[in-house]
């Protein structure tokens, strides 16, 4: 397919994932494209690291294709974490040389350089590395945001994670622990032993055993994995309690005394830097489960791997070493 002049027109020239077309993960081809240049709100940062997301594989196969038309072909990826090397005429706040990171509006992070709306930007203290904070974008927002806006999580109260050991699970059971809950958690049984390292009261085997047959009477359950669950968690909830679920829901909350919130996690800079108050105060860590190269098998077959569902942790993408930022 060709590539679109707004991607070939500049003489300075990258490295991208691109998705020519709907598809599997063979869509996904590295090419040589423009770099962007900054828009007056934007600044243009020399991207690091970034992080493999399941909406990743959700826009390759064309989940989103009728509700969101992207122009084909795009780079995709959310996750930015690197350093400013140009801003536009309007940015006052940011300057070249900058540590960042965001969870960008748009799909661009699978590139060696990435334009980001100033707005949502987020400083990565020096005792961060760009590795942890990619893996708090997409994944901190939303694990952030299921607690404590749409979960409304208080001091005390009884919270069950499923898929406690993923990406956005990890990091729900650790900030939930931070605000003085008590955690249960569904993993499988390799993933048990994770689970009680990131400070769970309960650590449950969905392999072994049916959290459901339990009656612990839970203030809030985060569901992260959709399906059977979903319905089953209704039985564990409290009156009142809540259920926040990554997919829509089927019945209505009011016929069991429940609220039911779909999760959204839109970019939002404020919490990405609570984040990063959280790692270097060693409250919160990101549970990195691999780092890839930046290169066109390693990430075909990371877009594969994240569309199972089963993942530990997170997957990394090094685009550029940080050691030649911290020594240069």
């Amino acid at each position: 397919m060709e590539i679109p002049a707004s991607l070939m027109g500049a003489k300075t020239k990258m490295k991208a994932l691109l998705l020519e077309e709907y598809g599997g993960p063979e869509q996904l081809r590295m090419k040589e494209v423009s770099q962007p240049e900054p828009g007056d709100d934007e600044v243009l940062v020399e991207n690091y690291s970034t992080s493999v997301n399941p909406v990743d594989w959700k826009v390759r196969a064309g989940v989103f294709k009728d509700v969101l038309p992207f122009s084909l072909p795009l780079i995709i990826g959310h996750d930015v974490a690197g350093v400013i090397c140009d801003v536009g005429h309007k940015v006052t706040a940011w300057k070249k040389g900058d540590r960042i990171l965001a969870k960008n509006q748009g799909l661009n992070a699978f590139a060696e350089f990435v334009t980001v709306k100033q707005d949502l930007l987020a400083r990565v203290p020096d005792a961060v590395t760009f590795h942890e904070a990619a893996c708090m974008g997409t994944a901190g927002v939303a694990a952030y945001k299921s607690l404590f806006h749409f979960g409304h999580l208080q001091k005390d109260q009884k919270v069950l994670v499923h898929g406690g050991a993923g990406g956005v699970g990890s990091l729900v059971v650790q900030l939930a622990k931070i605000h003085g809950a008590w955690v249960a958690s569904t993993a499988s049984t390799g993933n048990i032993s994770l689970l009680m390292d990131l400070g769970v009261d309960v650590a449950i085997d969905y392999l072994n055993h049916d959290f459901a047959k339990d009656s612990e009477g839970y203030d809030l359950v985060i569901d992260l994995v959709g399906g059977d669950v979903q319905t089953r968690s209704l039985n564990v909830l409290k009156p009142g309690g809540t259920l926040v679920s990554v997919h829509p829901f089927s019945e209505k909350g009011i016929q069991r005394n429940v609220r039911l919130e779909v999760l959204k996690a839109v970019p939002d800079p404020h919490v990405l830097q609570k984040l990063m108050e959280h790692i270097v105060n060693g409250e919160l860590k990101a549970v990195i489960s691999q780092v890839l190269p930046f290169e066109e098998k390693a990430l075909q077959q990371a877009n594969e791997k994240i569309e199972t569902g089963h993942g530990r942790g997170k997957m990394v993408v090094e685009i550029k070493k940080e050691v030649e930022t911290l020594t240069s």
